[in-house]
């Protein structure tokens, strides 16, 4: 694979890849607790280390890249019993990683006496593929069973700002500014679903998704859209509430879900509040917040004294 069609794959699959591989850490997450495991012991019984598990299950699945990711996921998926092979099949195709190349047809189903089985060249690359998997697992299993920690109030960022780890834990003081956060799901939200937000600046309505994310409201921007894509959702009406430095500014309706998965966006005018934090809850009904997502407009706001 060359270089540029790497990064073709990666820019273009990135977002059906998180949001297939969060879909199955969901599903593993759930059996793992259901089972009673904490982490440590889920660590211990698939061989993935602590740490990335933490990582994994926190949504953050661009900390290394796909192929070790799925490796990952496989070995925890298949120590749990909870193995989704059509799930798996997505998240490697979404990854750019083709799917293993079936015998070749000129191979002889029963072959009879006297008779030679021929292996093509597309079946020995197959094999090939297969057996850098394993060895990518193995290496993983290895090498990353003590990774170094983040220092404290650090996020690890994924190259180009496609950023899916959760922040810290943002602290809403009467009197203070919210810490940015982003990728955030909420306590009470229902575990059947999978959600996912980010801020952006247009969205490609024809493939209703957002045109890159933002880390950071851009210096003289007038406007900024949250996108957020729900699945699972229970069918009540969905809000986005805006607001701004701990105050609630709007409370955007983004319609009633009618399917197993609903994509929905709002828009904001900024800039004339100042510094400060924007956050955008996404609520189902008047109950449960989805998620919560906060970006930083102007200058960072100073710490709280």
């Amino acid at each position: 694979m060359t270089e540029k069609n790497h990064r073709r794959i990666t820019m273009e699959n990135l977002t059906e890849f998180v949001r297939t591989g969060r879909i199955i850490v969901d599903a593993l997450t759930k059996k793992r607790v259901g089972n009673g495991l904490s982490t440590e012991e889920a660590a211990r019984q698939s061989g993935v280390a602590e740490e990335q598990l933490r990582r994994l299950e926190s949504g953050d699945l661009e900390f290394l890249p796909p192929v070790y990711v799925i490796a990952l996921l496989r070995k925890y998926a298949l120590a749990l019993g909870t193995f989704d092979t059509a799930l798996f099949k997505e998240l490697k195709q979404a990854a750019g990683i083709p799917a293993p190349i079936a015998q070749q047809q000129n191979l002889e189903k029963s072959p009879g006496k006297g008779r030679i089985l021929s292996v093509g060249p597309k079946a020995i690359a197959a094999a090939g593929i297969a057996a850098v998997l394993i060895i990518s697992a193995l290496f993983l299993s290895r090498t990353y069973r003590s990774p170094a920690e983040t220092p404290p109030g650090e996020t690890p960022t994924a190259a180009g700002g496609y950023s899916s780890a959760p922040a810290p834990a943002a602290d809403e003081g009467p009197a203070g500014a919210e810490r940015p956060e982003q990728e955030s799901k909420q306590a009470g939200a229902h575990a059947a679903t999978a959600h996912t937000g980010c801020f952006t600046l247009s969205i490609n309505k024809e493939k209703r998704q957002p045109n890159g994310r933002l880390a950071r409201i851009p210096a003289g921007t007038s406007s900024i859209i949250y996108f957020s894509d729900i699945h699972r959702p229970s069918g009540k009406p969905l809000y986005h509430e805006w607001s701004f430095n701990g105050k609630q500014v709007d409370k955007i309706a983004v319609g009633r879900p009618s399917g197993p998965r609903w994509r929905s966006w709002s828009r904001k005018t900024v800039g004339k509040e100042g510094n400060g934090v924007w956050r955008v809850r996404v609520r189902e009904g008047d109950g449960v917040v989805l998620r919560a997502d906060s970006i930083l407009s102007g200058k960072p706001p100073a710490a709280a004294e």
